[in-house]
């Protein structure tokens, strides 16, 4: 599946002189193409802005002249546009006034978020260009409160302007993936699993076939891996993964490794939840795509290492044979699961999906005057 989406956002300084006139030019010209799909009352635009009781219902002309007030009061106004190819539009339902509108009113307010636009604050209008082979919606937004700012877009905000977008229209695919994470993740929960762990353990096995299968002689590797690194490990200060050198790191990392290869259900969770991530890059731009896989495989080690770490400072490890190491260093990733959830809910989707929630509810009041700040 393409996840091509063109997105620009542009803003004139507000300190030149003819800044306010070409923002009228171009709101009049956005709105009164041909290719613009009109609204029951004949108008073009959409959107929110708190002079007005509706939009919808507002003359374009009105709509352009307070735009210009606003450019000329010193206000930036941030000019974009999101395009896609026809046949992509069509695949997203993306054929008609009231579903580019859905999209956008989506995506909207983690545009002014990126921008450093509170939500409270908004002001915005779009308009859809339904062009043959080219379907696309213009947008206007700013800061009604705005004082003095500096109108420079860098490029990490466009990327992240546009991943808001893909995110929105895409959705559906979006949360399928987010399903397969998730359910990868509730893998990695399963009491199936745990008792699994257990049953590996002399102590709780009541004869049941243990899916792990370590031999004598890599049973003495593992061990013989266990002192090493206790051997190289800083003999002062504190034990913990982050502070230790990439040599201890790699040590640490593959003998978790091996651990993990030697039991089939966990490898198996394990390779589909970083298969969810992959998946789930598609998403982004390039520039951060490493940066996330990266994440996801060295939060799992870190969690992991930290634990042998404790084991090794009390030296458990010396009374504990290496069945009991998995099942614990495990049972504690199980622990720090919902931990983890949260961290990769900001780190990779911004909080989008309690966003969507404020969203939701923005959309449902048609963006009255009586939304709650702070919402």
């Amino acid at each position: 599946m393409s996840f091509d989406v063109f997105s620009q956002v542009r803003c004139p300084s507000p300190n030149k002189r003819d800044t306010a006139i070409k923002n009228y030019k171009h709101i009049f010209y956005i709105s009164n193409r041909k290719h613009c799909l009109k609204n029951e009352y004949g108008n073009t635009l959409f959107g929110t802005i708190y002079d007005f009781e509706d939009v919808e219902k507002t003359e374009n002309t009105q709509i352009a002249n307070y735009i210009y007030r606003k450019s000329k009061e010193g206000t930036n106004i941030y000019r974009g546009i999101v395009s896609l190819a026809e046949k992509d539009a069509i695949e997203q339902g993306l054929v008609d006034k009231e579903s580019w509108q859905t999209m956008f009113v989506e995506s909207v307010s983690q545009i002014a978020k990126n921008l450093d636009i509170s939500f409270a604050n908004l002001e915005w209008i779009a308009t859809v260009h339904y062009k043959k082979g080219n379907p696309h919606l213009h947008y206007a937004l700013w800061d009604r409160e705005q004082r003095i700012k500096d109108p420079f877009i860098t490029v990490s905000t466009q990327y992240k302007i546009r991943n808001a977008l893909k995110r929105s229209i895409y959705k559906e695919y979006y949360l399928e993936i987010m399903d397969e994470k998730n359910q990868s993740k509730k893998d990695l929960r399963k009491e199936e699993i745990r008792k699994e762990f257990k049953a590996i353990d002399k102590n709780y096995c009541n004869g049941k076939i243990a899916y792990i299968n370590i031999d004598k002689k890599l049973m003495n590797e593992l061990k013989a891996d266990l002192k090493m690194i206790k051997d190289i490990l800083p003999k002062e200060g504190r034990l913990n993964y982050a502070f230790m050198s990439k040599t201890v790191k790699e040590k640490i990392d593959e003998f978790i490794d091996k651990l993990i290869e030697n039991n089939f259900d966990c490898k198996k969770s394990y390779d589909n939840y970083i298969d969810s991530w992959e998946k789930i890059t598609e998403f982004y731009e390039s520039v951060y795509k490493e940066k996330m896989l990266y994440h996801a495989d060295i939060e799992a080690h870190k969690i992991l290492g930290n634990q042998l770490l404790r084991y090794i400072k009390e030296e458990r490890y010396l009374e504990y044979s290496i069945e009991q190491i998995i099942q614990e260093l495990y049972y504690l990733l199980v622990q720090n699961e919902e931990r983890e959830k949260a961290f990769l809910q900001q780190y990779v989707f911004n909080k989008d999906l309690s966003i969507y929630a404020k969203k939701e509810y923005a959309f449902k009041q048609k963006f009255s005057n009586h939304i709650e700040r702070g919402m």
